[in-house]
């Protein structure tokens, strides 16, 4: 029997996440997570569930979790801009101010960008637990932006898709710290 007991895989075609699943099946990673993109490639993570146990899985696109953090974000412009409008300030007003507000977050402009990244970079989080010492712990595969551009531009998106990860990781594990 294998050693390993979490495979992650990037550019895995959709063609063979079934094939996959059945190779890895024979060394006893009985449980397989998959996300593919638009153009058909895809993350998958395989697990060893006698010696992990998923406690939580989230598979999803980057470009959706930049609109949700910048979603956020603005949120928060907008909370801030009522504060520091007049209370007859119309809906339309605050918003404009909440616009301007949140331009001004260098995050919410990143994320702006990568909402309209149409190439849908992919990632799988996990929240495992060992079931030898019964500690969780958190893993992630991804497919990140790979683009036209500067390469400032692209290692700016990049960043950005890393610090989302981790954001992500974060938020999972909170049940789960002791």
């Amino acid at each position: 029997k294998s050693q390993l007991h979490l495979v992650a895989l990037q550019e895995l075609d959709a063609n063979l996440e079934d094939y996959f699943a059945g190779k890895m099946a024979k060394y006893g990673f009985s449980e397989h997570l998959y996300l593919s993109n638009q153009e058909g490639e895809g993350v998958a993570m395989f697990v060893d569930t006698t010696r992990f146990e998923i406690l939580d899985s989230k598979a999803v696109f980057f470009n959706q979790l930049a609109k949700e953090e910048s979603k956020a974000i603005f949120a928060q412009a907008r909370e801030t801009a009522a504060q520091e409008l007049a209370p007859s300030s119309t809906v339309a007003e605050i918003d404009k101010k909440a616009r301007d507000i949140a331009k001004r977050n260098y995050f919410y402009r990143i994320y702006q960008e990568i909402e309209e990244i149409s190439h849908h970079s992919t990632l799988i989080c996990v929240i495992l637990r060992d079931r030898k010492n019964n500690r969780p712990f958190a893993a992630a595969t991804s497919h990140f932006y790979w683009g036209m551009g500067s390469a400032i531009n692209l290692k700016r998106k990049q960043l950005a898709q890393v610090m989302m990860t981790m954001n992500l990781l974060d938020k999972m594990r909170e049940p789960f710290r002791t």
